[in-house]
């Protein structure tokens, strides 16, 4: 907002500037020292944003097209008559009226906020005007200027921030930053709800008081390792000290960060995990429970291994099926938790970890099981599980997972209970197996024949045995989807079945995968496949030994979903590349060593490098000059001591690949939480022309307005001395009998001691300088009119430049033929009609030609005139070229000869304004003009000029 009202205040100057400016700017006439309507028209024709004249009733006068533009029309000439109440929002009719009212009675600029209504949609608009006196009454001039963009821009950045502060204020931890000397520079409002104390009495003071003495030397190795490494470290666990007193533990995750102003500091997230900690204690309390209750249950089992040797023969009929569940049982992956009768976590295994999420077991302690299940099954959990586990001991079924990514982790869930030595209920325990992947759980638990089954038979993957070439086991799953009842599984052939299932082209994927597999000596190898369905499977084969024999254990999981998922990421992840490479500035991504590691298309084309030859290989330094590279550098380091002592966009000069200057505003912004740095650069070469160009404009204007009053104060005193000049003759003609007859009484007469004679003819000879004198005079103030004569022969007419170029020829063809040996025309038949002003078209190439002549300086000087359609422009255009073989123009000064008053002649010669007009009369005909030259061998003008 502040860089709006900064933008409305230059308004404003800049309408008090154009008002003086208007004022030096009136020209001259005899009776009225006001611009007239016309004059002021073509001015506003002129300027660089939309810009209206506006009566005193509210009628637009005159406008030029970027205000046709703005308002949804296609010609400025729809403008006139239109009333402003018709183009306004009905919220800004009354303020515009007042507006108007009060600048018709004041010769004070203004600026305003408006909303204009254009086809249904409303704009807003910074417009700025003043009153202006005209000859024929008074009007106001407004220009104005679209704000959409910067009100848009200003919305977008305050809800971003909105979101970024919620965020940080309601997080569950405590979020700091730490400077390298210890210091709190920030906590997070959760502080005091944490630890007490209010963010003021903390933020400022050293994080080291409010450690426990034992925990701060490692807090302090911590640091150490994190600044060292520059990336993220996690896990640190260490005791802080609450404002009652009391001691709470806390586990942290640090990393660097650099600051806006360049500084390194620490950065990081604190958890509460007092609760866990306790819970610990009581899981080591509960192990010890668990050894003595395993202990126990071993003399249980030696008691039963006597018994089991009496019924071997019971137990031999089972043996090969248990041993088959044994065999799953070990290949599988499983986790292992345990939870108070709360539901608290006390303990889990990695593999839990897996399944969830976490980086490690800590995360997990404390928090009620439920949390680690979709909100569909923690009711189920809550009212079916746990009762069943608490009446009958335990409960085995399937039970999705969550992940803290939000993803549901498809498992087995096995629940029981650990009981004291009373037989009382101490703690749940829970065997957990991902049947996703179907990985054997690390800390497999021996589990009865009853509960392998009930594992075996209750997933939903399709799990099965193969052992010499035949099916010894599947699940019910397996059975289920290919429709196979248990008595006809041993008659199945596996490689049919293989065969009916998969594409060929799968089936030579799954062949060479196991090929692989042997060539490396591996047990356990995957592979992904499509179906004959169109649906995704990823199936596991794991070899082992049953019964002395080489068996291979298969797993097969539907992966259609997470195949699904995948591609919609990938599809995410383009759209947001396609943004990237569609942006409209060149934008790169670079880290701390400054070689670029990402580049979108527009950085290609401006910089003239490929991405292949830029990406990961090329620094971005060398695309931006010393001067520019020296400002950044002065702006890192002033915004190390503030941030607000530097701007983060400014203007900088970019060097493509041929060596070409670009002139544009760089932006360089740090990615938060890395050392990656995203800058991008806006290209202005052409704007910044474009304003040189108006700069020229207004400079020539006012050059034009001090040249008019010259000549006219030039030309005042000249016609006395002129016209004086031819009555002096008649005087000295008068008294010239007298002085005569007085020789022949004195024919030694002498007048300013010389003879009478010599003296008569100087007189004469003075009189004749004097009178060519005053007609120099007047050629120079003639050209000097031409020059600003910018309302003259304004009348245009349409045709071709052929009968121009006769009446050139006539005018100066055998004067230019004097100067040269050979000069030649040439007109194409085939010329297209212009829209141009006949008699200064006509004085341009007069110009062109006769300065053509007075560069010969050989003996076979020739000048030649062409003039034929412009291929390279189109068939609406025309191309003329004035050619010599004279002294040509030296490169020093070739960018200056188009300037006023600029010549390389003598004073007797010329004034210097014979191309400034030629220059000019081209720009009113939209066309251009340009010269080649080489010093002694000859120039060429070229002028393109539109149908």
């Amino acid at each position: 907002m502040n860089d709006m009202r900064k933008t409305k205040a230059q308004l404003v100057e800049e309408l008090t500037a154009l008002r003086e400016e208007l004022a030096r700017r009136r020209p001259p006439a005899k009776h009225e020292a006001v611009p007239d309507r016309a004059w002021l028209s073509t001015l506003v024709d002129q300027m660089v944003e939309p810009t209206v004249m506006i009566d005193w009733e509210g009628n637009l006068v005159h406008g030029n097209a970027l205000a046709a533009g703005v308002l949804g029309l296609d010609d400025p000439a729809q403008l006139p008559g239109i009333n402003i109440a018709g183009i306004l929002h009905p919220s800004s009719i009354e303020q515009a009226a007042i507006d108007l009212a009060q600048v018709k009675e004041s010769t004070a600029p203004f600026a305003a906020s408006y909303k204009l209504l254009v086809n249904g949609r409303t704009v807003p608009i910074e417009s700025h005007g003043t009153k202006i006196e005209l000859a024929d009454g008074s009007v106001d001039l407004v220009s104005f200027q679209n704000v959409s963009a910067q009100q848009r821009t200003v919305r977008e950045l305050q809800h971003q921030e909105g979101l970024f502060k919620s965020m940080v204020e309601n997080a569950n931890d405590i979020i700091y930053t730490i400077h390298t000397d210890g210091t709190l520079r920030y906590v997070s409002p959760n502080w005091k709800s944490m630890l007490g104390h209010e963010p003021e009495e903390v933020i400022g003071t050293s994080f080291m008081p409010y450690i426990h003495p034992e925990d701060l030397p490692a807090c302090l190795a911590f640091l150490e390792q994190v600044m060292a490494s520059g990336t993220k470290h996690e896990g640190m666990e260490y005791r802080v000290q609450h404002k009652d007193g009391s001691w709470r533990w806390h586990m942290s995750n640090a990393s660097t960060m650099v600051t806006p102003e360049g500084e390194t500091i620490f950065a990081g997230i604190a958890r509460d995990i007092s609760e866990r900690k306790q819970m610990e204690t009581e899981l080591r309390e509960g192990r010890r429970l668990l050894e003595e209750r395993v202990r126990e249950r071993t003399r249980e089992l030696e008691q039963v291994n006597r018994m089991l040797h009496e019924e071997v023969a019971e137990r031999e009929a089972t043996a090969e099926e248990l041993e088959i569940f044994q065999k799953f049982a070990d290949a599988s992956g499983q986790g292992f938790g345990m939870a108070d009768l709360d539901g608290r976590i006390t303990y889990i295994n990695q593999a839990v970890c897996r399944f969830i999420g976490f980086d490690h077991p800590g995360e997990g302690l404390g928090r009620h099981l439920s949390e680690f299940h979709p909100e569909e099954v923690r009711q189920q959990l809550i009212e079916e599980v746990v009762p069943t586990v608490l009446e009958q001991g335990e409960w085995v079924g399937e039970m999705p997972m969550l992940n803290v990514d939000g993803t549901s982790v498809p498992t087995i869930l096995s629940m029981f209970l650990l009981r004291d030595e009373q037989g009382l209920p101490q703690q749940f325990a829970a065997v957990l197996t991902d049947i996703r992947e179907r990985k054997q759980s690390e800390e497999a638990i021996e589990e009865s024949e009853r509960k392998f089954r009930s594992l075996a038979e209750s997933t939903t993957a399709h799990i099965s045995i193969i052992q010499d070439d035949t099916y010894v086991y599947a699940n019910q799953a397996f059975l289920d989807y290919f429709e196979i009842e248990p008595e006809d599984l041993p008659m199945i052939i596996p490689e049919d079945m293989m065969m009916g299932m998969m594409t060929p082209k799968t089936v030579e994927q799954a062949k060479s995968a196991w090929e692989a597999a042997t060539e490396r000596g591996d047990t356990r190898f995957r592979f992904e496949y499509r179906d004959v369905d169109g649906n995704w499977f990823q199936t596991y084969v794991a070899v082992m030994e049953l019964d002395d024999k080489p068996s291979v254990l298969v797993t097969n999981i539907d992966i259609t979903e997470i195949k699904r998922a995948q591609e919609e990421l990938k599809e995410g992840e383009e759209r947001y590349r396609t943004i990237f490479d569609t942006a409209g500035t060149g934008m790169i991504s670079f880290g701390q060593d400054g070689v670029i590691t990402l580049a979108n298309e527009e950085w290609t084309k401006l910089s003239g490098y490929s991405i292949a030859e830029t990406v990961g290989k090329m620094s971005w330094m060398p695309f931006f000059t010393e001067d520019s590279l020296t400002r950044m550098r002065k702006y890192h380091e002033l915004r190390s001591k503030d941030p607000s002592s530097a701007p983060r966009a400014y203007e900088a000069q970019f060097v493509d690949r041929q060596g070409k200057i670009h002139d544009g505003i760089i932006n360089i912004q740090i990615v938060p939480g890395t050392q990656q740095r995203v800058a991008s650069f806006q290209d202005l070469t052409e704007l910044k022309r474009a304003q040189r160009e108006m700069y020229r404009a207004d400079k020539m204007a006012a050059l034009g307005q001090i040249i008019a009053g010259v000549a006219h104060e030039i030309n005042n005193p000249n016609n006395f001395i002129y016209f004086n000049l031819p009555i002096l003759k008649k005087y000295i003609e008068a008294i010239r009998p007298m002085l005569e007859h007085h020789l022949v009484d004195d024919p030694d007469l002498r007048i300013l001691n010389m003879p009478y004679e010599d003296f008569l003819a100087d007189v004469f000879k003075l009189l004749e300088n004097m009178e060519h004198g005053s007609q120099r005079i007047t050629g120079i103030v003639s050209e000097l009119k031409t020059y600003v004569r910018s309302d003259e022969e304004r009348e245009t007419k349409t045709g071709t430049v052929g009968p121009v170029i006769e009446r050139v020829m006539a005018l100066v063809g055998k004067q230019v033929r004097k100067m040269v040996k050979r000069f030649e025309v040439e007109v194409a038949d085939d010329l297209p009609e212009l829209s141009m002003n006949p008699g200064k078209i006509e004085q341009l190439l007069i110009n062109l030609v006769i300065n053509a002549g007075q560069a010969a300086d050989k003996e076979d000087s020739w000048v030649k005139l062409t003039a034929r359609p412009d291929t390279q422009r189109g068939a609406d255009w025309i191309e003329i070229l004035v050619e010599d073989n004279g002294t040509g123009i030296p490169e020093e000064i070739r960018n200056q000869i188009f300037e006023p008053f600029f010549t390389s002649k003598g004073r007797e010669t010329g004034t210097g304004l014979g191309l400034s007009i030629c220059h000019r009369i081209v720009e009113e005909h939209g066309g251009s003009i340009g010269v080649e030259s080489t010093p002694g061998q000859g120039t060429t003008f070229t002028i393109h000029l539109p149908a």
